[in-house]
């Protein structure tokens, strides 16, 4: 993967209509890193929920956010390691509703993160996992 085929799947995902009438973070990620030609973060989960009470549910299950997350991009083969292009990663979020979100790393430094209606980008995040 490219940061272009990341920055254009980004575009392609995030300014788009949510293809469920909602688009949550991990989702938005799996969908913008499948686009650019890499291996799908979130794999099978991606598929076995149809509503966020559903997702919610599923983290809670797992003891949490974080450990929901990690479990799941560390089973589809993603590793612990420096950011580089095509990482999934996530960083703290105090005003949003999950108190986390998911990015995707189109290049070291420069992390889309998805907001309301598109997406900005971040220089740095709390964790990250590569292939």
């Amino acid at each position: 993967m490219k940061p272009e085929s990341i920055l254009a799947a980004a575009d392609a995902v995030l300014l788009a209509a949510p293809p469920r009438g909602w688009l949550d973070c991990g989702l938005a990620a799996d969908l913008i890193i499948r686009r650019a030609g890499g291996v799908p973060p979130l794999g099978d989960v991606a598929r076995v929920y149809e509503t966020p009470l559903q997702i919610f549910r599923r983290i809670r299950a797992f003891g949490g956010w974080r450990a929901h997350f990690a479990a799941t991009v560390e089973g589809n083969g993603y590793r612990r390691k420096a950011p580089q292009t095509g990482a999934v990663g996530f960083v703290r979020n105090d005003d949003g509703r999950f108190g986390h979100v998911v990015t995707v790393c189109a290049m070291p430094g420069l992390w889309i993160a998805p907001v309301q209606a598109g997406y900005t980008v971040l220089q740095k995040v709390d964790e990250s996992w590569s292939q």
